[in-house]
């Protein structure tokens, strides 16, 4: 048996009409920050299933060509950052399925 780490958009919305955040009155690390939530919801809800926290961060990186930057806004881990953002997403131990169907 193992256990996936796996996350979700907490909210499955339509971003198309948003016209963006002012940043002109926010702190560089605020505003990082708000990118990178951005970013994540639109990688999350552009999966039909929940994903792997391992997924997310390679397509994370595959969209952005660098690593997250959850240091650069002070976490030390990326669980940790996915953490502190409730509002963004929901992060889920589950059972994992071995190739077979069935729970190793």
């Amino acid at each position: 048996m193992c256990v996936c780490v796996c996350v979700f958009s907490r909210y499955r919305i339509d971003t198309s009409g948003i016209s963006g955040i002012n940043q002109a009155n926010m702190s560089m690390p605020a505003a990082r920050a708000e990118d990178l939530k951005i970013i994540l919801r639109s990688l999350l809800i552009s999966s039909p299933h929940a994903i792997t926290v391992d997924q997310l961060e390679r397509d994370f990186v595959q969209l952005e060509g660098h690593d997250v930057p959850f240091r650069e806004i002070g976490y030390p881990s990326f669980m940790k950052y996915l953490e502190s953002i409730p509002d963004t997403v929901v992060v889920s131990f589950v059972y994992c399925l071995s190739s077979s169907g069935v729970t190793e």
